[in-house]
């Protein structure tokens, strides 16, 4: 079950909720001061630039659905949806697909999209309070827009060096592994923004022995978050919480972040890695298990609705729906330890439903251990007390079995006439196979066939308009995202751009004096002065101030028709430029073609 592992978001676990006037990006000069938090935090500069939007709930609740709709059609959720009932991880009644529409609406602060190289912003408009974010802000002295918009960052620099794309997080039938590996870049993410907040308090994380602190409460969230089972609650927040503190177990062994970068070429494949960090720094790689398809030993019409690895996390979490996780965390904790791997299937035939999961262990003892507590829950499960034959077989009326042989144990439910021959079929043909390596995705290029080679005098193309014309010379650089476009020179100290923004609700002046607005508070004592381009007949503005990096600047400021858009055309360099690089500049905009 792992809708919308496309993107990368962080989970506000508490209902962050703020009522402000409605923005699409976050300005220049804010975005620019976090990328350079999160450049101190983590040691490493951003390639090119991140541009923060906003998005409302609405929009939210509409980009989840959609990636739902690609990624976790309706049919394909119901039969997760019926395996999980019959594991009795989620409630019979659940429509399971519905509830984590509205769970993931409600719970997502912010995200980045890998593939489009969007960061999103989530903005919500209800005015609610939230008792968790006044208590950040009296305990960091930050607000949750700059933890989420840090976090996200983080995603972004990520995906400039590490490409998040290739990592395969939409394995199928992989949960447990691919949770594993999207705790290398969540847990990292989490790392640098609470690494941030506490230096606030001059405290850094890597000062402290260990991270379980941040673990003691469990999950605090939202009142959709607070309700849902176990195995949504625990299973959204592990890639952040518990990958934290795994990041972290891995960075006080190494060498700073050098340690974390090995992550991203050695993932570790098992949440028993996260869990017990030192069995990836001392690898103990998990098993694959592949058992044979049971739908002809079960007999007529029986057929395979699902298959998937468990893990040791969602061994705990299905155990602790049948032994008290509150009075029993311990030996719950100590029944799945050991873990090595596993492999359960679910098959139907018409209203009924039979299990078959296989597990192996480090050790004999540890498949003692967990039969133990498996028998227990299997007893509460079935509401009926198992018969044993022998020590190492126990029956249930119905064709249900839990037997051990050596550091392999075999749960087997209401298989019905077939459980025999299952029970034989899975003995002789499970296969189990060490894994310690896994392919990287191949992904292709955004870059398109098509585009416009510079040297037949086009600068870039996308779909809403086209540079015709470049600078003179061949000490300039185009580097595009999405329909935003960013050319520099050699030996300039300026650049020229061009962003995309929306004409909803607004007209060219409007967006030039917001493109205004965004340019004073950039150079934050920015005076705006007159500035048009002989021959070009759109509005325009120029503003003059200083730079931090740059000294005295000026800035030409163009608003561009796209159609469905409008293109704020920029150009900002030091005053000794100007002369040179706004003739370059106006011979870019002379060749603007809107599509």
């Amino acid at each position: 079950m792992k809708p919308l592992l496309s993107l990368v978001a962080v989970l506000a676990l508490g209902s962050f909720a703020v009522a402000q006037e409605e923005e699409k990006a976050l300005d220049a000069k804010a975005v620019k001061k976090l990328q350079k938090i999160v450049e101190e935090e983590r040691g490493m500069k951003f390639k090119h630039p991140v541009k923060v939007q906003i998005q409302n709930e609405k929009d939210l609740k509409a980009m989840v659905q959609k990636s739902f709709d690609e990624e976790w059609p309706e049919e394909k959720a119901k039969k997760e949806e019926a395996a999980y009932k019959k594991l009795g991880l989620i409630p019979q009644d659940m429509d399971l697909r519905k509830f984590m529409v509205e769970l993931l609406t409600d719970s997502i602060g912010g995200y980045y999209d890998p593939k489009t190289k969007q960061l999103f912003l989530i903005r919500r408009s209800d005015g609610a309070s939230n008792p968790m974010n006044e208590q950040m802000k009296q305990m960091y002295g930050v607000d949750w827009d700059t933890m989420a918009t840090i976090h996200e960052m983080t995603h972004a620099l990520q995906d400039q060096y590490y490409d998040l794309q290739t990592i395969p997080t939409d394995m199928e039938g992989e949960d447990d592994l691919t949770k594993a590996m999207q705790c290398v870049f969540e847990g990292e993410a989490n790392y640098v923004m609470y690494d941030h907040v506490l230096g606030a308090k001059g405290m850094k994380l890597r000062s402290l022995p260990s991270l379980k602190m941040f673990l003691a409460g469990g999950a605090q969230g939202s009142e959709k978050m607070n309700s849902a089972p176990e195995v949504l609650k625990r299973g959204l927040a592990f890639p952040y919480m518990e990958g934290m503190v795994f990041v972290h177990a891995v960075l006080v062994k190494g060498d700073a972040w050098e340690k974390e970068e090995e992550l991203y070429t050695t993932l570790p494949l098992s949440t028993e890695q996260i869990l017990h960090p030192e069995k990836y720094l001392t690898p103990d790689w998990p098993q694959t298990v592949r058992m044979p398809d049971l739908a002809g030993a079960l007999g007529k019409g029986w057929e395979r609705l699902t298959e998937n690895t468990l893990g040791e996390l969602n061994v705990q979490v299905l155990l602790g729906e049948f032994l008290s996780r509150k009075k029993q965390p311990k030996t719950i904790a100590k029944a799945a330890a050991g873990w090595d791997g596993d492999r359960f299937a679910v098959y139907q035939k018409g209203e009924s439903l039979a299990l078959a999961w296989y597990s192996t262990w480090d050790s004999e003892d540890d498949a003692k251990e967990f039969q133990k507590a498996a028998k227990k829950a299997l007893n509460r499960k079935l509401a009926a007390e198992g018969t044993d034959d022998g020590e190492d077989l126990t029956r249930w009326e119905g064709g249900s079995v839990l037997e051990r042989h050596g550091s392999d144990v075999l749960w087997l439910e209401t298989a019905g006439r077939g459980c025999e021959k299952a029970r034989a079929t899975i003995w002789h043909g499970t296969t189990k196979k060490e894994v310690s390596t896994v392919e990287r995705k191949k992904v292709e290029k955004t870059e398109t066939p098509d585009k416009p080679d510079p040297k037949e005098g086009a600068l870039a193309e996308n779909d809403l308009f086209r540079l015709t014309k470049g600078p003179k010379g061949a000490g300039w650089k185009v580097e595009e995202d999405g329909n935003d476009v960013t050319i520099t020179w050699k030996g300039l100290d300026g650049a020229v751009s061009f962003h995309v923004v929306s004409k909803k609700g607004r007209d060219a002046e409007k967006a030039l004096e917001e493109a205004v607005g965004s340019a004073k508070d950039e150079l934050g004592d920015g005076k705006q002065r007159s500035w048009e381009i002989e021959g070009l007949d759109s509005p325009s503005a120029g503003v003059v101030g200083k730079s931090e990096e740059l000294g005295d600047v000026k800035m030409g400021i163009m608003v561009l028709d796209a159609g469905k858009r409008w293109v704020v055309a920029r150009l900002a360099c030091t005053n000794k430029q100007w002369e040179k690089a706004s003739k370059e500049f106006e011979r870019i905009l002379k060749g603007y073609e809107a599509k």
